[in-house]
């Protein structure tokens, strides 16, 4: 777990740059999308009014497909890299992809503490009180609820 997590430190600026480009490949898809709805409402006559044609829609549906496809070829290997941090056949062992592992989630759910190794309690007395870290939903991270807070009293 520390060798894990020490690669997933060094792996910081790499995952940034991955969700900036995924950012930019859902701006892209949802491009797509609507152009392919339109084509379709073209296609098949009903829908609002579009003010380009079937062949416009197609030729921007290709070029659109084309990038994305441009791009994919910039993620894969980024995104490889990542899973393959620390070990090349199974990847991270708290991470599956965008998601935790079933192993993390049986570790989340049912360990009351967890550490890389026994050593880490030295310090702790049998009066010690081990507390597990706060949980945070997706959105608390966009909104900033992860920032220390740090208070004098």
């Amino acid at each position: 777990l520390e060798e894990e997590i020490t690669f997933s430190k060094q792996f910081y600026d790499k995952e940034r740059e991955i969700g900036k480009w995924m950012l930019h490949k859902e701006e892209l898809e949802a491009q797509l999308f609507k152009t392919r709805l339109e084509l379709q409402r073209k296609h098949c006559s009903y829908g609002p009014e579009c003010k380009f044609t079937e062949k416009e829609l197609e030729k921007s549906t290709l070029q659109l497909k084309e990038k994305i496809e441009r791009l994919d070829a910039i993620l894969s290997p980024l995104v490889r890299a990542g899973m393959e941090l620390s070990n090349q056949n199974w990847g991270l062992l708290l991470r599956a992809g965008n998601d935790k592992s079933y192993f993390a989630y049986q570790l989340e759910r049912y360990a009351d503490i967890y550490t890389s190794r026994v050593s880490n309690l030295l310090d702790a007395t049998p009066f010690s009180y081990l507390r597990s870290s706060r949980g945070y939903l997706p959105h608390d991270l966009a909104i900033g609820l992860t920032s220390s807070n740090k208070y004098d009293i």
